[in-house]
């Protein structure tokens, strides 16, 4: 969900609060961070438009550390996720290799294993 909503601060620092040694989270990691608004035109239900975020990965890390993680793993996603446009959205996913493209957003999911 973090690429969903306007800032993951607040959903990991409550992730690793509430764990008692491991967790698992699964953000769009870039060089830079990167606020995507997509907006969609007639779009009726609730807000006009979505959040598809990408985070500069050194700035999360760094905010996992903040919140108590000793040690920290990165890896590359692996999944390969297709969105069919009868999902409510009217832009389908595309997995290139490593890389998923939405629209015209390139994703670059990675696997995160904090350790507390």
């Amino acid at each position: 969900m973090l690429p969903y909503i306007p800032d993951y601060r607040k959903a990991v620092k409550e992730l690793m609060r509430v764990t008692k040694k491991h967790v698992f989270i699964r953000p769009v990691l870039s060089d830079y961070t990167h606020v995507v608004k997509i907006f969609y035109e007639g779009f009726k239900e609730g807000a006009p438009y979505h959040y598809y975020n990408i985070y500069s990965e050194d700035e999360f890390l760094k905010y996992l550390k903040r919140c108590g993680a000793r040690k920290i793993r990165v890896y590359e996603d692996q999944s390969k996720v297709k969105l069919k446009k009868k999902s409510g959205f009217p832009l389908s996913t595309h997995s290139y290799g490593k890389l998923e493209i939405y629209g015209n957003v390139i994703l670059t999911w990675k696997v995160v294993h904090a350790i507390k």
